[in-house]
Order: structure tokens, then C-alpha cells, then sequence
């Protein structure tokens, strides 16, 4: 039973819970901050916001238990930091959102972000280059999915 209770640890700090709208604006500030108490993190938010200090704390806690967060104790408060950095969380966001919505596919994603929102052509260089320096063959890709980008060619 404790190698039961062991894995299923280790594999919810691998597979995270996926993050709310609410918990991600806090993962922000912290990705931004780098560390932050509960009143920091709080006093972050947008003007006008409404939430009180004591959920920002639940929030807190709650991320840190799920394995997003880490905190130490400083004098009479924590202090919290992110347990999984900006690229990681969002490529996972991203990813879940692109099976979800778009059966699979980056393209679909990014083609129809950059439609409904339009980019800079600084933006646009810095996609030719991502796209450029990817391989033909990652393992997040398929075997039809690169005969199918043949095709197109």
C-alpha cells in the first residue's frame, strides 16, 4: 500500500491537475515576481479586482498541494514560488487546448490566433523561426501528420 501511495505521489507531481483562469493569473504573478508572500501576490492583482486576501491564500495552498507551487516560511508568512516554470505550464495549456479544440493540430491553433488577433511582423519572424528551427519528426507529432505536411508541399 505505501508503494501505491508513493507512485500515485510521484505521478501527481509528473501529471498536474490543469490550471483555472484564477490560478493561472496567480502562476503569472509569480512567474513575473519570481517569489511573493500571500499579500504580495494579492496586492499584484489588478485594481478593482474584488478578491479578498484569504481566497488569494486558498488559491495558494491549493496550487502548492497539487504540485504548481513551492513555499518556505519566512518569519510569520510563506513565501511562495513557482514549482514548474512559464514555458512548461503554458506548452501543457497550449497542448491540451490544441487537442481539445483543434483535433491535434499546432497549425489549426496557431492559425486561428493569428487571425482573430493578428501579430506584429516582428511576431511573425519569430514564428518563421520557431517553425525553422523545429524538426520534420518530433515526438509530438505523427507519422500521417508529417505525410500530410508533405502533401501540402
Amino acid at each position: 500500500m505505501n508503494s501505491e501511495k508513493t507512485a500515485a505521489a510521484g505521478n501527481s507531481k509528473r501529471k498536474r491537475p490543469p490550471l483555472s483562469q484564477a490560478q493561472l493569473e496567480l502562476m503569472d504573478i509569480l512567474w513575473r515576481k519570481g517569489k511573493a508572500s500571500v499579500t504580495e501576490v494579492w496586492e499584484a492583482l489588478p485594481p478593482g479586482r474584488g478578491v479578498a486576501r484569504t481566497t488569494i491564500m486558498t488559491l495558494l495552498v491549493r496550487l502548492e498541494r497539487k504540485g504548481w507551487l513551492k513555499r518556505r516560511k519566512s518569519g510569520n508568512e510563506f513565501i511562495y514560488s513557482a514549482a514548474v516554470g512559464r514555458q512548461e505550464a503554458l506548452g501543457g495549456l497550449l497542448r491540451r487546448l490544441a487537442d481539445t479544440v483543434f483535433d491535434g493540430s499546432a497549425a489549426g491553433l496557431v492559425a486561428t490566433l493569428v487571425s482573430a488577433r493578428g501579430i506584429s511582423a516582428r511576431e511573425a519572424e519569430h514564428l518563421r523561426r520557431v517553425i525553422d528551427e523545429s524538426t520534420p519528426e518530433t515526438p509530438a507529432r505523427s507519422q500521417a501528420d508529417a505525410s500530410e505536411s508533405e502533401d501540402e508541399r
